[in-house]
């Protein structure tokens, strides 16, 4: 529950600083990972959170209109956080299946 608390609040967090901001000439149409709509938000944190394809999330946001310290502050924090309290629930699981 934590962790999904966690992927929710980084969603919201990145509606509000990203949504509708990701832009590229070479995409046609929307692009694929974005923060425009909660269900997208949602998916992109967790990706962010698994660090599957994290960088090309950060491409876009460094392509749009926001402040860079702003996005360096918000990929470093989900990603180091994230990670965190992954690999903690991970420990936790292995620990109580040796018990």
């Amino acid at each position: 529950m934590l962790l999904l608390l966690f992927v929710f609040i980084y969603a919201l967090l990145g509606m509000q600083i990203f949504g509708g901001a990701f832009l590229d000439s070479d995409v046609v149409g929307t692009i694929r990972y974005n923060y425009d709509s909660f269900l997208n938000a949602f998916i992109t944190s967790f990706i962010m959170l698994t660090t599957e394809n994290w960088n090309t999330i950060m491409f876009y946001a460094f392509s749009g209109t926001t402040s860079q310290a702003l996005i360096a502050v918000y990929f470093i924090s989900c990603i180091f956080i994230g990670n965190w309290m992954l690999l903690n629930l991970f420990l936790a699981i292995l620990l109580d299946s040796f018990t």
